[in-house]
């Protein structure tokens, strides 16, 4: 299974001015509209990883065509650790698409989602959610521990004070959906992350 490590940034108040300035200037990205307007001194982490869920939607590839106005929907499943900060993304628009926020709680539900961020507090359901999962096309991204190597897309993890990305490649594709290269560009080989990891 190929996973990819992407490049992290300090936290907690620089932590979405880091994630909006990497990816920003390496990719292109914007940050959401709220997210402009919010002073250093009032980040914190899930106000990064909110911009992070925003983010990588920009650049993911979905199979199935859809309408400029059909909302792009994330959902939260489990305990939504962004508090009123994700309500904030529906301020915004992907590739002339509104963001909507959903809060699914089953398998229809999520499906409808084009991207799934499941909580920690989900850990010990993950099988399940993942198995409901299975072969669509939605992007799961998630911060609970080796989310990656357990079968989600995109695992977000905090290391030296850095928030990280990890993507595992295989899933994503096996569920039709397209990663720019752009966004894998950014990533190292996780054994250079185990080899930082190391005194």
């Amino acid at each position: 299974m190929a996973i990819l490590t992407g490049l992290g940034m300090h936290r907690p108040t620089r932590l979405l001015l880091g994630a909006l300035l990497v990816l920003s200037c390496s990719l292109g990205l914007g940050a959401p509209a709220s997210a402009k307007a919010q002073p250093p001194a009032v980040l914190e982490e899930y106000e990064a990883k909110a911009a992070f869920l925003f983010n990588f939607a920009k650049f993911v590839h979905w199979p199935q065509p859809t309408r400029a106005e059909e909302p792009l929907s994330i959902g939260i499943v489990g305990a939504n650790p962004f508090g009123a900060t994700i309500h904030h993304l529906e301020e915004s628009s992907i590739g002339g698409r509104p963001v909507r926020v959903l809060f699914p709680e089953n398998r229809d539900e999520i499906r409808a989602c084009q991207v799934l961020f499941i909580s920690r507090s989900e850990s010990h359901r993950l099988p399940r959610w993942l198995a409901d999962l299975e072969a669509r096309p939605v992007l799961t991204v998630s911060d609970m521990d080796d989310f990656a190597a357990r079968g989600g897309m995109i695992g977000l993890l905090l290391h030296n004070n850095r928030i990280r990305f990890e993507i595992n490649l295989a899933a994503a594709q096996q569920a039709g959906l397209n990663i720019s290269s752009k966004l894998l560009g950014l990533a190292i080989n996780a054994e250079d992350l185990m080899r930082e990891r190391r005194p």
